[in-house]
């Protein structure tokens, strides 16, 4: 059964005690997911009993700074530390969009021995003529 992790509790602003809200989904095989990624992501997922290598995706609900600011910290820590496992980070396109110009203006693509970090776009979902969302799951 999958087990959800809380990893931080905090509205958009944290305190000493609780780091800005992100969660990990913890699968049977031991890998997880990230939901959100706030201030030191490696930490929190190392105080929760989870290792880094573990990680198998990002989801970013969206493109508040609360929810996202600690997506450059999380891939220079596990790069740092000699992640080589792929990382998907999903959401909408248009903040998959933001997170990846704020790693290009850190210059990840020069990075050595960098692991691969895919941005799969979420598509929005879809509305018939009259705007009423539908369904595109058969």
């Amino acid at each position: 059964m999958a087990r959800l992790i809380v990893l931080g509790s905090a509205c958009a602003v944290p305190d000493e005690t609780h780091e800005n809200t992100h969660l990990a989904l913890l699968g049977r095989d031991g890998a997880f997911i990230l939901i959100d990624c706030a201030g030191q992501p490696v930490l929190r997922l190392r105080r929760a009993g989870l290792h880094f290598e573990g990680l198998t995706d990002l989801i970013l609900t969206h493109f508040h700074p609360d929810h996202t600011y600690g997506v450059p910290m999380l891939i220079m820590e596990m790069w740092l530390r000699g992640r080589k496992n792929p990382l998907r980070i999903h959401g909408a396109s248009h903040c998959l969009t933001r997170v990846e110009a704020l790693m290009k203006a850190y210059d990840w693509d020069t990075w050595p021995k960098m692991f691969p970090v895919a941005f799969p776009a979420t598509q929005p979902p879809a509305r018939n003529r009259f705007g009423t969302l539908v369904s595109n799951v058969s």
